[in-house]
C-alpha cells in the first residue's frame, strides 16, 4: 500500500477523514464526490495541502483485471489509475427494537449503555454495532463479553435488592466486596484454606 495510486470514493466529511489518514501511506490520492455534504472550503484547502485530487464526477465503473483494481472510470471518460480503493461510509446504527422499548439514544444515534450493557431500560441490555461507532469484531465480542457480565451480575445479585441494602452491586465494574458480605458471602482466613488444603 506503501506509495501506491489510492483513490477514495465518499462524500465530503468522509473523505476527509480518510485522506488523513492515507496520506501517511501514499502521496498519490484522488477523491471521487459521492453524497452530501461536500467539503467545506477548509476542508477543500486541507486536501489540497495533501496533495489530495478532487473529483465531483459520476463513476462509471471500476476497472481491473485478473483480480487487481486498475482504476476508477469516470462519466466523462476520464479513468483513475490506482492500485488501492477506499469506499467511506459512515455507518448509522437502525434499531426500531431498541426504539419500540423506550431505549435512550445518544446524539449519534446509538443505544446509550453502561459499562455492562445496561440500557435504560431495566433488565433490557444491548451490544455491539448498536452501543458504539468501533464497528470491529473485537469490539463487538468485548462489548457482548461486558453485557454478559451485566446480565450473569444481575441475575445473581438483582439490583432491586442491592438498593434496598443500600449498596451497589457493582463498583468500578467490579462485584462490590461490601454487597457480597451483606449477603453472607465471606471471603476463608488463611488457616481455613491451609487446614483444607492440607494433605489427609
Amino acid at each position: 500500500m506503501h506509495d501506491q495510486k489510492i483513490v477514495i470514493i465518499g462524500n465530503g466529511e468522509v473523505i476527509y477523514h480518510l485522506a488523513a489518514l492515507l496520506s501517511a501511506l501514499s502521496p498519490d490520492i484522488a477523491a471521487c464526490l459521492c453524497g452530501e455534504p461536500s467539503p467545506t472550503a477548509e476542508q477543500k484547502s486541507q486536501l489540497q495541502q495533501m496533495g489530495v485530487t478532487l473529483y465531483d464526477a459520476a463513476i462509471e465503473s471500476i476497472e481491473g483485471d485478473s483480480g487487481q483494481v486498475r482504476g476508477v472510470r469516470l462519466g466523462d471518460g476520464r479513468l483513475l489509475a490506482c492500485q488501492a480503493i477506499f469506499v467511506g461510509t459512515k455507518p448509522q446504527p437502525h434499531s426500531l427494537l431498541a426504539q419500540e422499548m423506550g431505549c435512550q439514544f445518544d446524539e449519534r444515534g446509538y443505544v446509550q449503555v453502561d459499562m455492562l450493557g445496561r440500557t435504560s431500560v431495566p433488565n433490557l441490555y444491548a451490544a455491539g454495532d448498536m452501543v458504539t461507532p468501533f464497528h470491529q469484531l473485537i469490539a463487538a465480542a468485548a462489548s457482548g463479553t461486558a453485557a454478559g457480565s451485566g446480565i450473569n451480575t444481575d441475575m445473581v445479585f438483582p439490583p432491586a435488592d442491592s438498593h434496598s441494602q443500600g449498596e451497589s452491586v457493582e463498583r468500578n465494574g467490579f462485584i462490590n466486596p461490601s454487597f457480597l458480605r451483606g449477603k453472607g458471602f465471606r471471603r476463608p482466613s488463611p488457616a481455613a484454606t491451609r487446614k483444607n488444603s492440607a494433605p489427609e
